[in-house]
């Protein structure tokens, strides 16, 4: 697994670790879920949106190998 060192706000950094905290989880733990749902949610809305666009184009009929294909998955 790769390292990645960020600089944030003291005040984020204090939330977060309160947020940990609650959670009874590490700092790192955190980041790291919160950044895995940024990236899904990403995925979904560009998927949404491809899809979006073929509906409006009439090109409804593609598989998932497509969606792979155009997000370089």
């Amino acid at each position: 697994m790769s390292m990645l060192n960020i600089r944030i706000d003291d005040n984020i950094k204090s939330e977060l670790q309160e947020i940990a905290k609650l959670k009874n989880i590490s700092l790192s733990s955190l980041v790291l879920s919160a950044v895995n749902e940024m990236v899904e949610n990403e995925f979904d809305y560009n998927l949404a949106e491809m899809a979006d666009k073929r509906r409006k184009s009439n090109e409804l009929n593609f598989d998932i190998e497509d969606l792979y294909q155009e997000f370089g998955v």
